[in-house]
């Protein structure tokens, strides 16, 4: 063999390695550690890595795991399945794309299909998943830290509900559209009767805490300078507005009248039309509610 086809055969040989090690590792980046809710996730064999799309990759079966949610595996179709009490997942090896079901509240039942821009793969014997992706789609934040190189995931706080009140203390009054009972609405009722059980009378003033309401709802409260009077309430200040009160936000005012009322309605964005209200009479504290 002459030096030329020497030369060719070791260029050729060089190219298809190069090629070889970049189908075979898909790392990019290295990731130091994981968190959840401030504790470190331990990953015994394969670690998680930045991909070619700059997508963090995660063993899916440790991060599940410590957000409390199961994991199974489909071998004949390449899928693995996250489900905790909320959300079923689906996805396939090498798709971009995965099946998500809601198994509770209003969309219970509801099926979507949702992409993201990168893969689910297997190295090492391990599923790996987009982190975000899974995170988010569970109800988590995730946060990446540059300097650490760090991904911080937390769990969103679980509103916790109380008991519904025994429906003979449930006193009645048409607060919603057209001045009549509205229907009950099953999954903004609950945060009304948040509303209810803490909104109080003390020392002269209204206190209170707005619950932190899903996304495609928003609310209004209004001060009513009058009594209820059997038709409707006293005309009033629409406090959300005048004093830019938000979601999640503890507030107080000064009790502005000696018979009237605190009214608090839910709606769809977009809509004035009332979903669920409920209204505290000023200034014996009594709560009445304007769904049947």
């Amino acid at each position: 063999m002459n030096m030329r086809a020497k030369t060719f055969l070791v260029v050729l040989l060089t190219l298809v390695l190069a090629s070889i090690t970049a189908f075979a590792s898909p790392v990019r980046g290295t990731i130091n550690d994981v968190y959840v809710d401030g504790k470190r996730v331990n990953f015994p064999d394969q670690q998680p890595f930045i991909d070619e799309n700059n997508r963090t990759l995660v063993p899916i079966r440790f991060i599940a795991e410590e957000l409390g949610a199961d994991v199974g595996w489909e071998p004949d179709t390449r899928t693995v399945t996250i489900e905790d009490k909320n959300v079923f997942i689906e996805l396939a090896i090498g798709e971009n794309r995965a099946k998500t079901v809601q198994l509770t509240g209003a969309n219970k039942g509801k099926e979507e299909w949702k992409r993201f821009d990168t893969k689910a793969i297997i190295v090492g014997d391990r599923t790996m998943v987009p982190l975000r992706f899974i995170s988010e789609t569970l109800g988590c934040n995730v946060e990446w830290d540059g300097n650490k190189r760090e991904v911080h995931i937390t769990r969103k706080e679980e509103v916790v509900f109380p008991d519904p009140l025994p429906e003979e203390e449930i006193i009645r009054t048409p607060t919603g559209e057209g001045q009549r009972l509205l229907p009950r609405h099953e999954e903004t009722y609950p945060y009304a009767q948040e509303w209810a059980n803490n909104i109080r009378i003390e020392n002269g003033m209204i206190r209170g805490k707005l619950p932190v309401l899903p996304e495609e709802y928003t609310f209004g409260m209004t001060v009513h300078n009058g009594p209820y009077s059997g038709t409707a309430w006293g005309p009033g200040v629409v406090l959300d507005s005048a004093f830019d009160i938000k979601m999640g936000d503890e507030f107080e005012f000064p009790v502005a009248t000696n018979n009237g009322g605190i009214t608090y309605t839910i709606m769809r964005r977009g809509s004035s039309a009332g979903l669920s209200g409920v209204t505290m009479h000023i200034p014996t504290g009594q709560i009445y509610w304007g769904n049947k």
